[in-house]
């Protein structure tokens, strides 16, 4: 006898038992057990790990402004007869590096779910977008079920932060104030929010470095403000950065930042003149200059010494009180050497005008110079020369030996100063034994001696010169048999 058995949406554990038996009751009997499996089983994409990447939801997310990798865990849940794989396809998508595989090994086994791990999912800076990503999880008799993913590109950091300091907001690419006291407030709100991945932290902090020229150096590691705002007072002179930065869940960061220049000293200045007319005397507050003669000009520079916050701006304002005959126009330079203008008066000028040179730091601190002007028309005096023992002009032969000495008493000057005193000989020929007018050498002298030519005669004059181009001069004039 042919028999035939057909079932139809049986599910579980059927036993078939085919028993004969003989006429003397004997029996025997033959036992099959089908387990039929009618259902399919569910797939979750559980899980991600990579510290540019998150998961929430079905959504990846993942940092795209630089290179990363995540894996993926997909929980195959099947209660009968049990999950057997996972399959994680490739993607082809530009910057990405992912090849198809199946995964059978389990990471691991919890009741009916069992979990499968994919190998490392890689992308370059900034790349394409996938589609939408299906893993495909199978049981042991088949049976199969999909879980579908988005990867969401994520460049952007946290938002809602806030910072301003000393009066200055804070920025991303920094921002930078001045305080020439060391007191200063400020206010900050920590970030919160986030348009893609997430919100995942935000932290203030407050660092300290040298100040140099400008120039901030290393900073040392920060401390954290404590509550909402910042209140500083008299700080040492020096850089002070204040950062609060925001992360997402990706690893994105937003930043606002600024510093604070703490600079409590005011730059120094030297006042020079360039001409041969004028002259500042530093010390005493003075600009001497030669009102006689033709008219005559000069320019102010002034030489600053800024260690601190730099940016030095120097003012050289109008003219102040009488300044009958001086003609000035103010202006002020921002980049050394720190120059005026032109400083020009007319011949016979004797008025006494007044001008505060002043000199500001990029923290405010300031310095004035005040200066007087003062006519010097007074020659250098006091000079004497004396060559061979003669003090004045001689035309009588020398006929002591030689080297001559020299001995000469330089000139001073009571207003300006002297400049400089040189000794200078020029020496003439002779015909018939008198002195000509045609000289044929001539240098300076620095010795105590001079060793003449015989039969030449000598010029000898110590020329004094003040700071203002004033001079004064003594002569000895020697013939040598």
């Amino acid at each position: 006898v042919v028999a035939s058995i057909s079932e139809s949406g049986a599910t579980g554990c059927i036993k078939y038992v085919l028993t004969g038996t003989d006429l003397l009751a004997n029996s025997t009997t033959s036992t099959i057990t089908v387990k039929i499996d009618g259902s399919a089983p569910t797939v979750a994409v559980s899980s991600q790990t990579g510290a540019n990447s998150f998961r929430n939801g079905s959504n990846i997310y993942y940092r795209s402004g630089f290179a990363g990798s995540l894996t993926l865990t997909a929980s195959v849940d099947d209660s009968f007869p049990g999950a057997a794989s996972a399959l994680f396809p490739a993607i082809a998508t530009t910057g990405w590096t992912h090849g198809a595989e199946t995964v059978t090994t389990a990471a691991s086994t919890s009741g009916t779910v069992t979990t499968y791990t994919s190998s490392p999912f890689t992308w370059t800076a900034s790349p394409s977008v996938p589609a939408s990503y299906t893993v495909t999880g199978t049981d042991q008799t088949g049976n199969t079920a999909t879980s579908t993913v988005a990867f969401v590109a994520d460049a952007a950091g946290p938002t809602a932060g806030a910072l301003a300091v000393n009066s200055v907001d804070g920025t991303s690419a920094g921002s930078t104030s001045y305080s020439k006291t060391g007191t200063f407030s400020g206010t900050f709100t920590q970030f919160s929010a986030d348009a893609g991945s997430g919100f995942a932290s935000s932290a203030i902090t407050k660092e300290s470095a040298t100040l140099s020229n400008g120039t901030c150096g290393s900073y040392s590691a920060g401390t954290a403000p404590t509550g909402g705002s910042i209140s500083e007072t008299t700080l040492a002179e020096g850089c002070y950065r204040y950062t609060v930065t925001g992360t997402d869940k990706v690893g994105n960061t937003s930043v606002l930042l600024t510093v604070v220049m703490v600079d409590k000293t005011a730059p120094t200045q030297v006042i020079s003149a360039t001409g041969s007319n004028a002259y500042v005397d530093n010390a005493n507050s003075k600009i001497y200059y030669n009102g006689s003669g033709s008219s005559r000009s000069f320019t102010m520079t002034s030489a600053v010494t800024e260690a601190g916050s730099g940016g030095v701006t120097v003012t050289f304002p109008s003219l102040a009180g009488t300044s009958t005959g001086f003609s000035f126009t103010n202006s002020a330079d921002s980049s050394s050497p720190f120059t005026s203008n032109s400083v020009t008066w007319s011949s016979g000028t004797t008025s006494t005008p007044t001008i505060t040179v002043n000199a500001t730091d990029a923290a405010g601190n300031s310095n004035d110079k005040l200066l007087t002007f003062v006519n010097d028309i007074t020659n250098p005096s006091g000079g004497a020369l004396t060559i061979a023992g003669f003090t004045t002009n001689s035309t009588s032969n020398n006929t002591s030996s030689t080297p001559w000495s020299i001995t000469k008493t330089d000139f001073t000057d009571a207003g300006s100063g002297i400049s400089t005193n040189a000794l200078t000989y020029t020496r003439f020929t002779t015909s018939g034994g008198v002195c000509t007018s045609t000289s044929d050498a001539s240098g300076t002298i620095t010795t105590t001696s001079f060793t003449p030519n015989n039969g030449k005669c000598y010029e000898f004059v110590l020329t004094g010169t003040d700071n203002v181009g004033r001079t004064n001069t003594v002569t000895v004039y020697i013939r040598k048999a």
